[in-house]
């Protein structure tokens, strides 16, 4: 009876080895790679949501400066351009012969590098001649023009021409 006791103890710790040897070598290794595995796709899958916010975030991008393009565009013709200001002195003659006026050939451009704000501007010097009516029309359409400028001093005086008078406008412009 103790060699068939024996024979159970030693066939049960044979087969306990083989348990710990089919751990060891065989489900181990298989659980150790389902765990880098897991860790891998993981990692994989926090990168793709990381390139995928950062794709929304440029896409965002992409269509904010696409709408503010158009703004940026705007902003930038408010602006006198200092190397070439004849669309501004076009302006300034159309906005006095809409205004009823004329405007004398006294118009000096001045280019300081620094004005209201410190920003820099073109200092001009308009001289029209016409009714009061229209010389307050013309000073309106210059405040309310497409270009950020400043009247900075009005003269007026009775002119030579009959129900007229001259008007003498410093008006600062800022440049690009």
């Amino acid at each position: 009876m103790i060699k068939n006791q024996n024979k159970i103890y030693i066939i049960i710790i044979i087969f306990i080895l083989i348990a710990l040897m089919l751990i060891v070598f065989l489900i181990y290794p298989v659980l150790r790679d389902i765990q880098n595995g897991s860790k891998e796709i993981l990692s994989n899958k926090s990168k793709v949501a990381f390139l995928n916010k950062q794709r929304n975030e440029l896409n965002g991008f992409n269509r904010k400066y696409n709408n503010d393009s158009y703004d940026l565009e705007r902003i930038d013709q408010l602006f006198v351009d200092s190397k070439n200001p004849i669309d501004f002195v076009e302006f300034l003659e159309k906005t006095a012969n809409d205004s009823g006026i004329t405007m004398d050939i006294k118009l000096n451009i001045s280019l300081l590098d620094k004005g209201f704000n410190k920003w820099p501007v073109a200092i001009s010097n308009i001289t029209v001649t016409g009714e009061f009516f229209n010389i307050l029309k013309f000073s309106e359409k210059l405040n309310t023009s497409p270009y950020l400028m400043m009247i900075k001093n009005i003269t007026i005086k009775k002119s030579q021409q009959v129900s007229a008078v001259d008007a003498n406008f410093l008006v600062e412009a800022i440049t690009k």
